[in-house]
Protein backbone atom coordinates (compact mmCIF):
# COMPACT_ATOMS: atom_id res chain seq x y z
CA UNK A 1 0.00 0.00 0.00
CA UNK A 2 1.02 3.22 -0.52
CA UNK A 3 -0.53 6.57 0.91
CA UNK A 4 -1.69 7.82 -2.48
CA UNK A 5 -3.54 4.60 -2.68
CA UNK A 6 -5.68 4.60 0.54
CA UNK A 7 -6.72 8.40 0.00
CA UNK A 8 -7.54 7.98 -3.93
CA UNK A 9 -9.71 5.19 -2.50
CA UNK A 10 -11.44 7.28 0.56
CA UNK A 11 -11.91 10.16 -1.51
CA UNK A 12 -13.68 8.04 -4.05
CA UNK A 13 -15.43 6.29 -1.23
CA UNK A 14 -16.92 10.28 0.37
CA UNK A 15 -17.93 11.14 -2.92
CA UNK A 16 -20.66 7.82 -3.92
CA UNK A 17 -23.71 9.00 -2.83
CA UNK A 18 -24.60 5.65 -2.00
CA UNK A 19 -24.33 5.19 1.71
CA UNK A 20 -22.73 1.60 1.25
CA UNK A 21 -19.31 1.11 3.56
CA UNK A 22 -15.89 1.32 1.22
CA UNK A 23 -14.81 -2.71 0.26
CA UNK A 24 -12.84 -4.09 1.98
CA UNK A 25 -9.33 -4.59 0.56
CA UNK A 26 -8.29 -8.51 -0.50
CA UNK A 27 -6.56 -10.79 1.90
CA UNK A 28 -3.46 -10.82 -1.32
CA UNK A 29 -2.90 -7.26 -0.83
CA UNK A 30 -2.25 -7.59 3.30
CA UNK A 31 0.09 -10.33 2.69
CA UNK A 32 2.00 -8.90 0.44
CA UNK A 33 2.93 -5.54 2.95
CA UNK A 34 6.55 -5.71 4.70
CA UNK A 35 7.40 -4.57 8.08
CA UNK A 36 9.70 -1.73 6.90
CA UNK A 37 6.31 -0.21 4.59
CA UNK A 38 4.10 0.05 7.58
CA UNK A 39 7.07 1.89 9.95
CA UNK A 40 7.73 4.09 7.41
CA UNK A 41 4.05 5.57 6.71
CA UNK A 42 4.20 9.56 6.38
CA UNK A 43 2.16 12.04 5.13
CA UNK A 44 3.30 15.13 2.83
CA UNK A 45 1.78 18.84 3.98
CA UNK A 46 -0.03 18.52 0.49
CA UNK A 47 -2.06 15.34 1.54
CA UNK A 48 -2.50 16.51 4.74
CA UNK A 49 -3.99 19.72 3.51
CA UNK A 50 -6.31 17.34 1.46
CA UNK A 51 -7.33 15.43 4.08
CA UNK A 52 -8.42 18.13 6.05
CA UNK A 53 -10.10 19.56 3.60
CA UNK A 54 -12.51 16.66 3.06
CA UNK A 55 -12.52 16.31 7.43
CA UNK A 56 -13.66 19.79 7.48
CA UNK A 57 -16.48 19.11 4.57
CA UNK A 58 -17.51 15.28 4.82
CA UNK A 59 -18.41 13.44 7.99
CA UNK A 60 -17.37 10.36 8.22
CA UNK A 61 -18.97 7.12 9.12
CA UNK A 62 -18.51 5.42 12.24
CA UNK A 63 -17.04 8.57 13.80
CA UNK A 64 -19.08 10.96 15.87
CA UNK A 65 -19.53 14.60 15.47
CA UNK A 66 -17.34 15.06 18.62
CA UNK A 67 -14.47 12.57 17.47
CA UNK A 68 -14.69 14.50 14.38
CA UNK A 69 -12.84 17.54 15.47
CA UNK A 70 -10.41 15.60 17.07
CA UNK A 71 -8.78 14.55 14.36
CA UNK A 72 -8.92 17.13 12.08
CA UNK A 73 -6.78 18.89 15.61
CA UNK A 74 -4.62 15.56 15.23
CA UNK A 75 -4.05 15.80 11.80
CA UNK A 76 -3.14 19.65 11.52
CA UNK A 77 -0.99 19.13 14.49
CA UNK A 78 1.42 16.68 12.45
CA UNK A 79 2.43 19.67 10.28
CA UNK A 80 2.44 22.03 13.25
CA UNK A 81 4.04 19.94 16.24
CA UNK A 82 5.93 22.48 18.58
CA UNK A 83 9.92 21.92 18.55
CA UNK A 84 11.19 20.63 21.79
CA UNK A 85 13.06 24.34 22.26
CA UNK A 86 9.41 25.67 21.90
CA UNK A 87 7.91 23.80 25.35
CA UNK A 88 8.51 21.42 27.74
CA UNK A 89 6.94 18.33 27.94
CA UNK A 90 3.92 20.32 30.56
CA UNK A 91 4.01 22.87 27.92
CA UNK A 92 3.72 20.60 25.14
CA UNK A 93 0.94 18.78 26.68
CA UNK A 94 -1.65 21.91 27.66
CA UNK A 95 -0.87 23.17 23.90
CA UNK A 96 -1.80 19.76 22.43
CA UNK A 97 -5.40 19.52 24.64
CA UNK A 98 -5.56 23.30 23.88
CA UNK A 99 -5.63 22.63 20.51
CA UNK A 100 -8.51 19.65 20.82
CA UNK A 101 -10.40 22.12 22.46
CA UNK A 102 -10.30 24.81 20.33
CA UNK A 103 -10.89 22.73 17.16
CA UNK A 104 -13.72 21.72 18.65
CA UNK A 105 -15.29 24.97 19.47
CA UNK A 106 -14.34 26.06 16.64
CA UNK A 107 -16.76 23.55 14.58
CA UNK A 108 -19.48 24.17 17.53
CA UNK A 109 -19.33 27.70 17.01
CA UNK A 110 -19.35 27.84 13.10
CA UNK A 111 -22.27 25.31 13.30
CA UNK A 112 -24.19 27.74 15.88
CA UNK A 113 -25.20 31.13 14.42
CA UNK A 114 -27.60 32.64 17.37
CA UNK A 115 -24.57 34.56 20.11
CA UNK A 116 -26.57 32.54 22.95
CA UNK A 117 -25.86 29.28 21.49
CA UNK A 118 -22.20 29.95 20.71
CA UNK A 119 -22.17 30.79 24.78
CA UNK A 120 -23.46 27.60 25.60
CA UNK A 121 -21.39 25.42 23.76
CA UNK A 122 -18.10 27.21 24.94
CA UNK A 123 -16.16 24.18 27.00
CA UNK A 124 -13.65 24.73 30.18
CA UNK A 125 -10.74 22.82 29.16
CA UNK A 126 -10.31 20.16 32.25
CA UNK A 127 -8.23 20.77 35.75
CA UNK A 128 -6.19 18.14 34.33
CA UNK A 129 -5.12 20.29 31.01
CA UNK A 130 -4.87 23.41 33.61
CA UNK A 131 -1.95 21.62 35.64
CA UNK A 132 0.06 21.20 32.94
CA UNK A 133 0.11 24.51 32.39
CA UNK A 134 0.63 25.28 36.06
CA UNK A 135 3.30 23.44 36.04
CA UNK A 136 4.86 24.36 32.86
CA UNK A 137 8.02 26.01 32.69
CA UNK A 138 7.15 28.05 29.61
CA UNK A 139 4.27 29.77 30.32
CA UNK A 140 5.15 32.89 28.07
CA UNK A 141 5.34 30.39 25.08
CA UNK A 142 1.85 29.02 25.57
CA UNK A 143 0.22 32.45 25.87
CA UNK A 144 1.97 33.61 22.64
CA UNK A 145 0.46 30.14 21.21
CA UNK A 146 -2.94 30.43 22.29
CA UNK A 147 -2.85 34.41 21.49
CA UNK A 148 -1.87 34.09 17.97
CA UNK A 149 -4.49 30.41 17.58
CA UNK A 150 -7.22 33.16 19.09
CA UNK A 151 -6.39 36.05 16.93
CA UNK A 152 -9.68 37.97 16.57
CA UNK A 153 -11.66 35.93 18.65
CA UNK A 154 -9.77 37.23 21.96
CA UNK A 155 -12.08 37.48 24.48
CA UNK A 156 -12.23 37.30 28.26
CA UNK A 157 -15.09 33.81 27.70
CA UNK A 158 -12.04 32.58 25.49
CA UNK A 159 -9.44 32.90 27.86
CA UNK A 160 -11.54 31.43 30.67
CA UNK A 161 -12.67 28.38 29.09
CA UNK A 162 -8.55 27.75 28.50
CA UNK A 163 -8.43 27.91 32.34
CA UNK A 164 -6.09 30.79 32.28
CA UNK A 165 -7.07 32.22 35.21
CA UNK A 166 -5.94 28.64 37.12
CA UNK A 167 -2.33 28.73 35.71
CA UNK A 168 -1.12 31.33 34.91
CA UNK A 169 2.05 32.38 37.40
CA UNK A 170 4.52 33.62 35.08
CA UNK A 171 4.32 37.74 35.37
CA UNK A 172 5.70 38.97 32.10
CA UNK A 173 2.92 36.17 30.49
CA UNK A 174 -0.02 38.07 32.50
CA UNK A 175 0.94 41.27 31.41
CA UNK A 176 0.92 39.96 27.24
CA UNK A 177 -2.19 39.13 28.12
CA UNK A 178 -3.88 42.23 29.72
CA UNK A 179 -2.21 44.18 27.02
CA UNK A 180 -3.81 42.21 24.17
CA UNK A 181 -7.41 41.61 25.62
CA UNK A 182 -7.97 45.26 26.17
CA UNK A 183 -7.00 45.83 22.45
CA UNK A 184 -9.06 43.28 20.90
CA UNK A 185 -12.01 44.24 22.96
CA UNK A 186 -11.65 48.12 21.86
CA UNK A 187 -10.74 46.76 18.02
CA UNK A 188 -14.10 44.46 18.03
CA UNK A 189 -15.99 47.55 19.15
CA UNK A 190 -14.16 49.68 16.05
CA UNK A 191 -12.88 52.14 17.98
CA UNK A 192 -9.18 53.32 17.56
CA UNK A 193 -6.38 52.49 19.80
CA UNK A 194 -5.21 55.39 21.13
CA UNK A 195 -1.33 55.67 21.65
CA UNK A 196 -0.66 56.55 25.25
CA UNK A 197 0.14 60.48 25.59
Amino acid sequence: YDISARLARLRSAWQDSDDEPPEAPAQNDCTSLDASAETSWELNQAEAEQLAALLQTRRLPLVSPHEQPLLLALLQDIGAAPTASDLDECGRRYMQAYEIHAAINRQHISRSSVARERAAVMQHMSSEDCCWALHSECQGTIVHKMLKSLGSDLDWPALRSAGLGIWIKDMAALKTVLEALPRSIIKKQGQDIKPEA
